[in-house]
């Protein structure tokens, strides 16, 4: 059952998702939205792309937007102090202390709950920033980010997925974006002066989680590295990311439901047997990662699920499938 895994998989026609175009300004605007207020913001951004005739002469007065508040996922108490802050918050457009210049907005002057229908006003200067008015944007499936917990993991979807290069309409399978200066994504990421300031702090509370989320519930993945080359005494300054894409037109959430049942079928011989085979002819890994990975269960679980979403192509095309496997397995070969 498992060994035919191979073909079953490969041959699955998948659909191709739908996206909302997210501005490439918007993404790279500073912002300091909540996780909630950031949920309201993507359900903006979904009816907004829905049907409209995206012309700038149009936008001549401000917009509303109204949908379920149990849209949102989140208890009354919390969607009250979402919307109460939501008109409070101000995007940073330009700031320039050096030239005494500047350039600040809020872009939801007014939010209202009735009837159990959220209405959000959008002013009209701030609807540019929003909606797509041009060429080169990018495209963000709603569902993936709507389903992201942490608001680090949201902020850093967009970025990285705003990343991406394509050729051709089609995104590259793999991306890198290579030393990034950390104090400048912390303020993408809303991240406060002083919060989060040690690395371990910064790295736990933000990458990794935000690295779990994103792998488990978007179409991309990503790898970090902070780089040792402009290293400051013990201090890093930037950091380099890798971005993987997966293919377009896969289902990959779907795809990897699937993958994941069958090996949680699969008998422990089946299994284990299947592994050893892997690490015979596929991979170089020490004799020490191979025992490891052949005797403790849920590595060998996760050893075979990695392996079965490269081989029908859930990732997009891995270059260095092996280094690719040994950073999916880091937690349990360091353990």
């Amino acid at each position: 059952m498992y060994a035919v895994c191979y073909f079953y998989y490969i041959c699955i026609m998948k659909q191709k998702k739908e996206g909302l175009k997210v501005n490439h300004r918007f993404t790279y605007v500073e912002h300091q939205f909540t996780l909630i207020e950031k949920r309201i913001v993507y359900n903006i951004l979904s009816r907004m792309d829905s049907g409209m005739n995206v012309q700038p002469e149009l936008f001549s007065k401000n917009m509303k937007f109204s949908f379920s508040w149990k849209d949102l996922d989140a208890k009354y108490e919390h969607v009250y102090k979402a919307c109460e802050n939501l008109g409070t918050r101000q995007m940073r457009l330009k700031v320039n202390h050096t030239k005494k210049e500047f350039d600040l907005i809020t872009p939801f002057p007014r939010c209202t709950l009735e009837n159990g229908v959220i209405t959000v006003t959008l002013l009209e200067d701030a609807i540019p920033i929003i909606l797509e008015l041009k060429t080169g944007y990018t495209t963000l499936g709603l569902k993936a980010a709507l389903s992201l917990s942490s608001k680090y993991s949201q902020r850093l979807y967009e970025l990285l997925s705003g990343r991406i290069r394509t050729e051709n309409g089609r995104r590259n399978n793999v991306t890198d974006w290579d030393y990034q200066d950390i104090s400048y994504i912390r303020e993408l990421l809303g991240i406060e002066i002083g919060s989060l300031s040690e690395k371990w702090h910064f790295e736990t509370r933000v990458l990794k989680t935000a690295q779990r989320e994103i792998k488990a519930n978007t179409d991309i993945d990503f790898v970090y590295e902070f780089d040792k080359e402009t290293k400051v005494g013990k201090q890093y300054t930037t950091i380099s990311f890798t971005i993987y894409s997966r293919q377009d037109g896969a289902e990959w959430q779907d795809l990897k439901m699937e993958i994941a049942n069958d090996i949680s079928q699969a008998d422990k011989l089946t299994k284990m047997g299947f592994a050893i085979n892997l690490l015979e002819t596929k991979y170089q890994f020490t004799a020490v990662e191979k025992a490891i990975i052949t005797t403790d269960p849920k590595a060998t679980d996760e050893f075979l699920r990695v392996h079965q979403e490269m081989t029908n192509n859930v990732h997009g095309v891995i270059d260095k499938p092996g280094a690719y496997m040994r950073a999916s397995l880091r937690n349990y070969l360091n353990s």
